[in-house]
């Protein structure tokens, strides 16, 4: 894909103060200062900044009307309305509280499935809708973050990786009772079933080949459990 979004959206408005605060106000949008537009000067530019890399350009201008024209959905010519992409989940339910605060939408969310969506009507009277990956139904109903649902497929990949875990461990434990019995019947003259038998009975036969016994493990050569819950997923 050779686009990266939208750049700017150029918006006709009678009242760009009002409109601005609007977006300060509900969406932390970024208002620059209103300039000169136009050869003869009288129009203006005002820039909000609602993302990365994408502004409203708002237009102030003298005689046009175009602003005060209120229609019906579907009736507003080529262009219906503009979707604006909540930042998260989180920040879509914070901006679905300012919008009723603010009486600017009824709080009605549209479920697609995957996405969230709410309409709204800013203070100069045109409707727009912001969309949101899925949403926790708490974090609506306080207009706070909720922590986000874990991926499908997460709960049995921590499972599966807590099993390697236990293998990992057992294969280890084995090697070790391996290599102590080898090292018993190379470094002492007696049967290997008898030098075992004595390093049970507290023999330092095994520890003197460098090999440390069982028992004499420590608790930092120990491979740690890991809790299959705590294993971090991509």
């Amino acid at each position: 894909m050779l686009l990266d979004g939208i750049n700017h959206i150029a918006w006709i408005s009678n009242d760009v103060a009002r409109l601005g605060r609007f977006y300060s106000e509900i969406f932390d949008a970024e208002v620059g200062p209103t300039r000169p537009h136009g050869e003869d000067g009288r129009e203006t530019m005002t820039v909000i900044r609602i993302g990365p890399h994408t502004e409203l350009n708002i237009f102030v201008i003298p005689g046009n009307t175009e602003a005060q024209r209120q229609t019906p959905m579907w009736g507003r010519g080529r262009i219906d309305h503009v979707g604006l992409q909540a930042a998260s989940p989180e920040a879509f339910a914070t901006i679905r509280r300012r919008l009723i605060d603010a009486g600017a939408s009824d709080g009605t969310v549209n479920d697609f499935g995957r996405v969230h969506s709410l309409f709204f009507r800013d203070r100069t009277g045109s409707r727009a809708r912001c969309w949101s990956r899925r949403t926790h139904p708490e974090a609506l109903r306080t207009g706070e973050g909720a922590a986000q649902q874990p991926e499908p497929g997460a709960s049995v990949i921590s499972a599966v990786l807590g099993v390697v875990v236990v293998l990992v461990q057992t294969l280890l434990g084995k090697r070790l009772t391996a290599q102590r019995y080898r090292c018993s019947s190379s470094c002492t003259s007696g049967s290997p079933t008898s030098e075992v038998n004595s390093s049970k009975a507290g023999s330092p036969g095994s520890a003197a080949c460098g090999v440390p016994s069982l028992r004499s493990v420590s608790s930092s050569d120990r491979i740690p459990a890991v809790a299959a819950s705590s294993v971090p997923i991509g």
